[in-house]
């Protein structure tokens, strides 16, 4: 292993022409002059053209420069899909800021740890949405953060694209970051109880939207739909929404990922493509097994990842849908893996693909960081023009990179005899639940509050239909400790929504290995023979 700095790396990138110099807030106006009036975004109740969309970005950025928002501030960002999240992300972008993409299922520990780490000056959030008063939140949030002056809603931004002044161009210029500046801070899976900051920069970022969607052939005909939260990585830059944009394609925002929203909106807008989790693949399918009344000929690509594809559903998705099936493996830290449009059947079943971009290089290596043979399972290491060298204000993950610039994601894995990818799990017992990255350690110390709990560990279950449940198993509890309870006491204490519990089992003792530690695979054995059991009673 030969160290390699972090400029070595950076300039190579320039060198090798793979970073360009242009920013997020560059790119919606190239955009803007390149497609004019073509609708770039649209949603349920509106839509913008390139020309609206740039122009109410540049409003955005104006408010956020009123309320005394500076070049190079974090801005945290936490909004329902919509034509105007895009353009407060695009907006934040244009005033020279960096949007923090928060989800909309984070609440109070998580938002409160973004703020610790990226002090951001200001907070865009949404209404009270689906009976969460985000305001609220974020005035909490504020409370103890004081550094962050502003709060602005979702009325705030749409009143703003339509009225505030705009920045001018000599502001833009003024304001304009180096392209190799940090231009937003995504969320990590989480391998510790708190999900970390990921600085992704203009070049990379950019670089990493416009290679997916080449891999994939997209182009302007395309209407690409998002469905799953659009601060995602998975749905804003792989390709997502700034690869579509990058082509001059119609980015299709639906608000929930339901069949019900789903499906009549891929027939209304001509939808040629999709990025979904295993989770609502299925329920899609379910539908469409007893509705088969929707036009869905314009579909053309499935883009699947976030957790596990198992075969059946795989196949399943081939024989049902219109489209082209895709696998992805991607992190939002950087690395992306994808089947491509010619693949062989399967190929796409068992295989997450190979890397979408030349310059991208990764391996799977021993604990020793020593290069396993073809086959063999190791853990999946990468880097490349998109793949970051750190995590933002976070000494405690230097070991998560080598010291030749390698990512370490991990991901257990092996190269197929094609030399496609073939992710088998996490090397740790991280739970990966529809999607959703849950560290068992984060929800047993939550758990272990209860006054029933003596003992309590949570472990993932093999699931159909998210990847991975989330069962808890506890010595005590006799008192009516059930998933109910559980989830109750999560979201007491504001606990991201996602993290929950599927399946509680009570034990009079812990199952040993020879060590004398807890047996986990044996207790995931229990929980699969419990449901199993039930679902027979049923």
């Amino acid at each position: 292993m030969n160290p390699v700095t972090e400029r070595e790396l950076v300039d190579s990138y320039i060198r090798r022409g793979y970073w360009q110099d242009r920013t997020l807030g560059d790119f919606i106006s190239t955009r803007a002059q390149a497609e004019g009036d073509r609708i770039a975004l649209v949603d349920q109740r509106d839509a913008l053209t390139y020309r609206e969309l740039d122009d109410a970005a540049g409003r955005v950025a104006g408010l956020l420069a009123q309320k005394g928002v500076e070049k190079g501030d974090r801005v945290m960002l936490q909004m329902k899909n919509s034509v105007w999240h895009v353009v407060s992300f695009l907006g934040i972008a244009k005033a020279g800021a960096i949007p923090i993409m928060a989800l909309c299922a984070h609440r109070l520990r998580e938002l409160g740890s973004f703020a610790e780490r990226a002090e951001p000056t200001a907070f865009i959030v949404n209404e009270a949405h689906q009976g969460i008063d985000y305001p609220a939140m974020a005035r909490e949030v504020q409370a103890r953060f004081p550094g962050m002056k502003t709060i602005l809603t979702f009325d705030d931004i749409v009143r703003a694209a339509r009225q505030a002044s705009p920045l001018d161009a000599a502001a833009i210029a003024a304001r304009r970051p180096a392209f190799t500046d940090i231009g937003l801070l995504t969320c990590s899976g989480g391998s510790t109880n708190i999900p970390k900051l990921i600085p992704r920069r203009h070049a990379d970022y950019l670089y990493d939207a416009e290679t997916f969607a080449a891999f994939l052939g997209m182009n302007r005909n395309d209407a690409f739909m998002i469905a799953l939260p659009a601060s995602h990585n998975f749905v804003l830059g792989n390709p997502g929404i700034l690869g579509t944009l990058s082509v001059g394609g119609t980015v299709v925002l639906c608000e929930n990922p339901s069949p019900d929203e789903i499906l009549p909106m891929i027939e209304e807008h001509r939808v040629t493509g999709i990025s979904l989790v295993p989770a609502v693949l299925s329920a899609v399918l379910e539908t469409l097994s007893w509705d088969d009344s929707y036009d869905l000929s314009s579909w053309r690509m499935t883009l699947v990842g976030g957790s596990v594809l198992e075969e059946q559903l795989a196949r399943k998705a081939m024989l049902m849908l219109p489209s082209t099936l895709h696998q992805v493996f991607g992190t939002a830290e950087g690395i992306n893996f994808c089947t491509a449009a010619d693949d062989p059947e399967e190929v796409v079943i068992a295989s997450q693909g190979k890397a979408i971009s030349e310059a991208d290089e990764w391996k799977i290596v021993d604990e020793n960081l020593n290069e396993v043979p073809r086959g063999a399972s190791g853990e999946l290491i990468a880097r490349g023009p998109y793949t970051i060298q750190h995590y933002y204000r976070a000494p405690e993950a230097e070991g998560s990179f080598t010291d030749d610039g390698f990512y370490r994601t991990g991901d257990r894995a092996h190269v197929a005899p094609n030399g496609y990818l073939v992710v088998e799990g996490r090397i740790t017992d991280q739970i990966n639940r529809g999607g959703e990255k849950i560290v068992p350690s984060e929800l047993e110390g939550y758990l272990a509050e209860l006054p029933s709990i003596e003992e309590v560990q949570v472990v993932g279950v093999p699931d159909e239909l998210l990847g991975q449940r989330v069962c808890a198993f506890a010595i005590g509890g006799s008192d009516g400790f059930s998933p109910a309870s559980a989830n109750s006491h999560l979201a007491s204490l504001g606990v991201a929504s996602h993290k929950r519990i599927d399946q509680v089992e009570l034990i009079d003792m812990w199952p040993l290995t020879a060590v004398g530690k807890i047996d986990r695979k044996r207790l995931v054995e229990w929980a699969q023979a419990s449901r199993n059991q039930t679902n027979r009673q049923l």
